[in-house]
């Protein structure tokens, strides 16, 4: 609820902003197979956000605002669940660093959903990667262990694909694995 107050209240008066123009264009004249062409230079794993997102939600910015909002709570989320499994005994503490990271978002286009909307995804995939990955590691079923390590690698190759200067995360991981093997 807290996160709603912050981001919703005029959700539906934001409109196209900045590059949202020319794809939503290019989408709506040429159909959302532009996207590949658009993204083939530098990050062509945007597609296969921007085709999906255009199917579902057209030329309607609510959508995209929404749907950003969604992956941002994803984000926040998930990062609760790693935050709580390195350090299960600070509730608290952990809450309310991830409630931080959900109202403070970090850069000032979080309202461009359109645009920004393969950075939404890829945060939610590079920490819910990472708390997959700590989950796996404490895991004893072997088949369960196997299915987290597998989920994990392939959001982290996800995420990487759709921004690559999200790598940061990878020192993230290695923190989290060094806090997990060698306690609080």
């Amino acid at each position: 609820t807290i996160s709603a107050l912050v981001y919703l209240p005029r959700v539906n008066q934001i409109g196209y902003t900045n590059d949202d123009w020319y794809l939503m264009y290019s989408a709506h004249a040429y159909g959302p197979q532009s996207f590949v062409d658009i993204f083939s230079i530098d990050r062509p794993a945007r597609a296969l956000v921007m085709i999906p997102a255009y199917t579902l939600f057209g030329d309607n910015p609510l959508y995209y605002n929404l749907s950003a909002y969604s992956f941002r709570v994803i984000s926040a989320w998930s990062l609760l669940w790693l935050l709580q499994m390195l350090w299960p005994r600070a509730r608290s503490a952990t809450f309310m660093v991830a409630l931080l990271f959900l109202i403070y978002p970090g850069f000032l286009s979080q309202a461009n959903g359109i645009d920004y909307q393969s950075q939404m995804v890829s945060l939610a995939a590079a920490i819910l990667s990472i708390a997959l990955g700590v989950k796996a590691s404490m895991v004893q079923n072997t088949a369960w262990k196997f299915f987290l390590f597998l989920a994990s690698v392939l959001l982290g190759w996800l995420y990487l694909g759709l921004v690559e200067y999200f790598i940061g995360f990878e020192i993230v991981r290695f923190a989290s694995f060094y806090l997990l093997a060698y306690g609080e």
